[in-house]
């Protein structure tokens, strides 16, 4: 089994943001990104939330395609 658990901080404006790996939990028994890396950006376009993955991307290999609609605003 892997436990991994990590804090990010949010760096964006009106129209795009990114989840920047900040810190890891100290009960993560892996640390596969530096702190500082981009785990992915979601991104305004046409009325929809687009992501786009960086060092951070689904495990089901149907969910890894970049800049498809994965978050909905509610």
């Amino acid at each position: 089994m892997t436990l991994i658990r990590w804090r990010a901080k949010v760096q964006g404006d009106d129209e795009s943001i990114d989840l920047i790996l900040d810190s890891y939990s100290p009960e993560s028994m892996l640390g596969l990104h530096e702190i500082g890396d981009i785990l992915w950006t979601l991104r305004k376009e046409e009325n929809k939330i687009l992501t786009y993955w960086g060092k951070w991307s689904p495990m089901l290999v149907q969910n890894q395609e970049s800049g498809k609609v994965y978050f909905v605003k509610n």
